[in-house]
């Protein structure tokens, strides 16, 4: 299996977040990190830098559509 190399503008998920969806807003080719977006408490977002790319993984329509199943299963 390839390695994931994020570009800009990709929606992912991180390692032991769950299916919280991320924006990737800066990739660092150097150093293997990127830069993410994630949604803020009070509707903002929050900036979390120098995520290595190992932790990160692209949201494909499949696994979205498996994240919608398991949240309206459990009624959240």
């Amino acid at each position: 299996m390839a390695k994931y190399v994020p570009k800009v503008d990709d929606i992912v998920f991180m390692d032991g977040k769950g299916f919280v969806r991320y924006v990737v807003v800066d990739v660092d080719s150097g150093k293997q990190t990127a830069s993410l977006h994630a949604p803020g408490a009070d509707g903002g977002k929050t900036l979390i830098c120098n995520v290595p790319w190992a932790a990160i993984h692209r949201l494909d329509s499949s696994q979205n559509a498996l994240r919608i199943v398991r949240e309206a299963t459990e009624g959240k």
